[in-house]
């Protein structure tokens, strides 16, 4: 039980406004304002570049591709999150591809 009250007073620090894509904010090495803390995925609001906008992206190649680049700065990379996004979906023998 104090676990679960000390990490919802946690999150409550790190969450983006609407205008930043809601979700936790995370700066371009996917850490949050807390020391050792960070966010990937669905829940990540980052600064994207390209669109000169605060955004979460909804997506499984995004979720995979921010696990990977939290997990080698944790283990100490400094290289920063660069990943464009990129969708996709089939349905049945039609699919359509994005980026952005």
């Amino acid at each position: 039980l104090y676990d679960a009250r000390a990490a919802s007073t946690t999150i409550r620090h790190v969450l983006a406004r609407p205008e930043q894509g809601g979700g936790i904010l995370v700066d371009d090495h996917l850490r949050t304002n807390l020391p050792d803390i960070y966010a990937a995925g669905d829940v990540a609001s980052f600064y994207e570049p390209a669109l000169g906008r605060w955004t979460r992206v909804e997506h499984e190649d995004n979720a995979v591709s921010m696990g990977k680049h939290a997990g080698s700065v944790m283990a100490g990379s400094t290289a920063p999150y660069t990943h464009q996004s990129f969708f996709f979906s089939d349905l049945f023998d039609l699919g359509y591809e994005a980026v952005g």
